[in-house]
């Protein structure tokens, strides 16, 4: 049962449900998005401060290319992301409270430098 809901949930060729209205699924491409450039900017703003990234793949990414290359990646992310959540009615949200949790977790650690 968890790995077809893990197999339905992880598909590059998501099974769409058109009963869901267009502003539903474009509010959940936009809290993607919301969630990825906050992502960009608490990392950002908290490898500014001396923090240091907890992702090692990501570290090593922003090390090696840049902030810049980060940003992009992030708006990357955000459209692959919406792509393949588009009309699907659960994940959109659970992408961006996953990601909106990370953005809270760089809150915490900005807070304590």
């Amino acid at each position: 049962m968890i790995s077809l809901l893990l197999k339905n949930f992880f598909t590059l060729k998501p099974k769409r449900d058109y009963t869901i209205s267009n502003k539903r699924a474009y509010l959940g491409i936009i809290a993607i998005f919301i969630s990825q450039i906050g992502d960009f900017a608490s990392t950002a703003y908290g490898l500014s401060l001396t923090a240091t990234e907890a992702n090692g793949l990501m570290a090593d990414f922003i090390h090696e290319r840049g902030l810049l290359a980060f940003f992009i990646l992030k708006i990357v992310a955000s459209v692959f992301l919406g792509f393949t959540t588009y009309k699907r009615r659960i994940a959109p949200w659970l992408i961006a409270s996953l990601y909106m949790l990370v953005v809270i977790w760089n809150l915490v650690v900005i807070s304590l430098l």
